[in-house]
C-alpha cells in the first residue's frame, strides 16, 4: 500500500525525469515542496505540489482485500520573464502536459494515473508572466 509521501515522491520523481528529457540542455529550474529554492532573475523557473483531495471506498470485502481510491492534483506554476511574449509559455505549458497525459506511473498494489491536464493563463506578474497547469490523478490501496 502507498503512502501519501510515496505518491508524492513518485509523482516528483516522474516529472523530473520527464523534464529532463524534454529539456536535456537547458534545463529549467523547478521549486519542489518543502525545499530551498531560489527563483533566478529574469529567467524561466517552476514550481510543482501535488495535493490530495478525495478519498472512498470502493468495495466490500474482507480485510487485506477492500479496494479504497485516492484522488487528487498537480499543479505547476510556469514563470516566463514578462515581455517575452506567451510562446515560451504555452510551450513549457504544452509540455508539461505531455509529461503527464497518458502515462501513469506503477505502484505496488496499483498506479498513479493521470488525467485532464489543462492550462491556464494567469497573466503578468512583476517581473514574469505566469500560467499554471493542472493535471489531475488517482490511485488505489488495498486495505
Amino acid at each position: 500500500m502507498a503512502t501519501k509521501s510515496e505518491v508524492k515522491d513518485a509523482i516528483y520523481t516522474f516529472f523530473s525525469d520527464g523534464l529532463t528529457i524534454v529539456y536535456p540542455v537547458n534545463a529549467i529550474p523547478t521549486a519542489y515542496p518543502n525545499t530551498e529554492f531560489t527563483a533566478p532573475a529574469k529567467s524561466r523557473w517552476l514550481s510543482i505540489i501535488a495535493s490530495f483531495a478525495d478519498a472512498g471506498q470502493e468495495s466490500l470485502g474482507e480485510v487485506g482485500s477492500r479496494k479504497f481510491i485516492r484522488s487528487g492534483s498537480i499543479n505547476v506554476l510556469v514563470s516566463t520573464p514578462l515581455l517575452t511574449n506567451t510562446t515560451d509559455s504555452d510551450d513549457i505549458s504544452e509540455n508539461i502536459q505531455n509529461i503527464f497525459e497518458g502515462n501513469q506511473i506503477t505502484l505496488t498494489d496499483d498506479c498513479i494515473i493521470f488525467r485532464n491536464a489543462r492550462t491556464i493563463d494567469i497573466g503578468p506578474n512583476g517581473e514574469f508572466y505566469l500560467a499554471s497547469v493542472s493535471v489531475d490523478f488517482e490511485y488505489r490501496v488495498i486495505k
